[in-house]
């Protein structure tokens, strides 16, 4: 799993608050955690409706609205702003690995800056191909086949990893 600290506001200017995002370039829209929506009071910017999404193999329906906020890198360097479906529960059975925490485990990774998470390491927001230009690539970390590997994304550093790693 691909993930990362951001900063996400209703409001441009605002400083924001820190959410972790997974990054999915298999997803073709950005979703956001409804309840973490609502506590970040993103702006509304539809009525409730209903989404045909594929999940694995099969469609289901999705009751959702959209909202519209800025994603910030935690460096400040980068703002985008962001429309996102909200999904109820979306994330409630997903954790995330903090690499600020890890990345003593692994040489190569002990000189790249990740961004530690908050105090909760759930997942609340995906983000998808629609934003693909968040998911590029700039810079590649080193490692052996069997290590976590560190890609530098405009938003900011993330970790590639087998789930035997840790």
């Amino acid at each position: 799993m691909q993930t990362r600290v951001y900063k996400i506001t209703g409001s441009q200017g605002r400083k924001g608050s820190r959410i972790i995002a997974l990054l999915d370039p298999g997803s073709t829209q950005i979703y956001v955690d409804r309840e973490a929506a609502v506590r970040l009071r993103l702006k509304r910017t539809s009525k409730t409706f209903t989404l045909k999404v594929t999940y694995c193999d099969k469609q289901v329906n999705l009751d959702t609205y959209t909202v519209e906020f800025f994603l910030k890198s935690c460096d400040g360097t980068l703002t985008q702003t962001v429309t996102a479906h909200t999904v109820q529960n979306m994330t409630k059975n997903i954790s995330a690995v903090d690499w600020s925490q890890e990345n003593y485990k692994f040489s190569d990774l002990l000189s790249v800056p990740f961004e530690p998470f908050s105090e909760a390491n759930s997942v609340s927001l995906l983000i998808g191909s629609d934003y693909l230009s968040l998911l590029r690539n700039l810079d590649t970390g080193s490692g052996t086949s069997a290590e976590p590997i560190a890609q530098l994304t405009p938003l900011g550093w993330i970790c590639l990893n087998s789930p035997n790693v840790i």
